[in-house]
């Protein structure tokens, strides 16, 4: 008697997958997106909490591979890291935790994934001074840049949308 609730449960959640399978795609269901042939935006990313911040990569990854496939390839997104962030970024992980270290090996792999997928990213080197990160140690796949906020101001002045991340 106990398997037959099992079991229609999760026949319903079979169900609830399916129909979630039929919603609508490239931006159909997203009002905002209509009428737009481009997306740019730049986050101003500085959530230096190890795992929200993986998790916050991981999701803004996402949400670019969702938006280049609604706007045809044609969404362009840069993050810029400032402030304490920066020592996520880097491969030297000896003033952190066990458990942040592994962390940072996935914040490594979503940072290479999104390199690869096109998303441009860049590093206030001031921020790395402040702390204390050499520049060698820095992901490869992330471009150097003497103060993130002029870079943040150009893009905003490019017309590019600001999402902070703090």
């Amino acid at each position: 008697m106990k398997e037959k609730p099992t079991f229609l449960l999760s026949g319903a959640i079979a169900l609830v997958i399916s129909l979630l399978s039929l919603t609508p795609v490239h931006g159909q269901e997203y009002k905002a997106l209509e009428g737009l042939e481009s997306i740019n935006s730049v986050i101003d990313f500085r959530k230096d909490n190890p795992k929200e911040a993986a998790a916050y990569l991981h999701y803004i990854h996402q949400t670019y591979m969702y938006l280049n496939s609604s706007f045809s390839e044609n969404a362009d997104l840069v993050i810029v890291f400032t402030g304490p962030v920066v020592k996520l970024l880097s491969t030297n992980s000896k003033s952190l935790s066990a458990a942040d270290s592994e962390i940072l090996d996935q914040i490594a792999e979503t940072v290479a994934s999104m390199g690869k997928d096109g998303i441009r990213m860049e590093i206030c080197l001031f921020a790395c001074k402040l702390s204390g990160i050499e520049l060698e140690t820095i992901l490869p796949e992330i471009k150097q840049v003497e103060n993130g906020w002029v870079s943040l101001l150009g893009y905003q002045a490019k017309d590019y949308s600001l999402l902070p991340i703090y």
